[in-house]
């Protein structure tokens, strides 16, 4: 960190509507499950909140039975390895700002998305991804800005699945559209 730069810590979104926290439980014990703000490209405070209610908004699916189950069949029957479940892999996540992370991976991805999109103006740059297994999944400005929570909510259920093991392959992604119409939409 630079001279004068603030310092991020990773820590879980804590929101009020987060289910009645039980500070008892044991971290990862359910009562006190939730995804983490990261820091590899930290989180504008401006949109915090939306994240935070997009988060609320994802978590609020693990109590839709069709959304899960859709969820556990579609990851069980494409994932790399041993699957996670959709809380689990919620939990794992940490959510990081595309637009301002240093890691090689994300600035090659960035430049990539936007070089394609010059080549063909129809070229949809996705709101999000998320790098493998490791559940670092980072939102790019665009999403935080223009999309409502419950769009970003769509697009960390989505890169859960990734996180659950779901390969980004163009098939698997095809396959996993099918879970939008169970839970939020991903785009505008």
């Amino acid at each position: 960190m630079g001279k004068g730069a603030s310092q991020c810590v990773v820590g879980p979104i804590d929101v009020p509507t987060r289910g009645g926290r039980d500070p008892f439980a044991r971290p990862g014990a359910p009562g006190n499950r939730w995804l983490n703000f990261g820091c590899d490209g930290e989180i504008p405070a401006k949109y915090r909140q939306k994240v935070e209610q997009a988060a609320a908004l994802a978590y609020a699916l693990s109590q839709k039975r069709i959304f899960v189950q859709t969820f556990d069949k579609i990851v069980t029957k494409v994932a790399k390895g041993q699957p996670r479940s959709y809380l689990d892999a919620l939990d794992a996540m940490t959510l990081n700002f595309a637009d301002t992370s240093t890691n090689p991976v994300v600035v090659k991805e960035m430049a990539e998305a936007v070089e394609a999109h010059k080549q063909d103006p129809k070229y949809q740059i996705e709101g999000g991804f998320t790098i493998g297994l490791t559940g670092k999944t980072y939102i790019r400005e665009f999403a935080l800005r223009d999309w409502s929570a419950k769009q970003i909510a769509g697009l960390i259920s989505h890169e859960a699945t990734h996180v659950a093991g779901a390969p980004g392959d163009l098939f698997t992604e095809v396959v996993l559209a099918t879970l939008d119409q169970y839970g939020y939409p991903r785009h505008p």
